[in-house]
């Protein structure tokens, strides 16, 4: 995701019609290479279990999330993204699922992070063997 320096002067029902906008647009129609992302390295099996246990309800079993509830895909983010917003939500620096008490991210380790990332890389749909 590229962070622009705009976002503060928006509204939050513009930053909705931007997020619909992009829900909307078939990737793999306009350019299939768009849904392969670079798979990350580690224990994707211990990080299935994990994302089975915490993330599946939410995210999909696919990892394409519920956008009609804002719940994001995972699944096309850069894994090295989604590390850094684990790390966030670890240090109190970002609110996971609107819920200043969400404990989900408290108890993984790097290794456990690298693992889940591992698995939810290859959830890209470019990147299914």
């Amino acid at each position: 995701m590229v962070i622009t320096s705009s976002l503060h002067s928006i509204s939050e029902e513009e930053i909705d019609d931007i997020a619909a906008y992009y829900e909307s647009v078939n990737l793999e129609k306009i350019n299939p290479v768009l849904n392969r992302i670079p798979e990350w390295p580690g224990d994707a099996t211990r990080g299935r279990e994990l994302y089975e246990g915490d993330c599946k309800s939410c995210h999909r079993k696919n990892g394409m999330g519920k956008s009609r509830k804002g719940i994001p895909a995972l699944a096309l983010q850069y894994p090295r993204y989604l590390f850094r917003q684990i790390k966030m939500f670890q240090w109190d620096k970002r609110i996971h699922d609107d819920d200043p008490e969400d404990e989900t991210f408290d108890e993984l380790t790097d290794r456990d992070i690298e693992a889940l990332l591992a698995y939810v890389s290859s959830l890209a749909p470019g990147n299914k063997k």
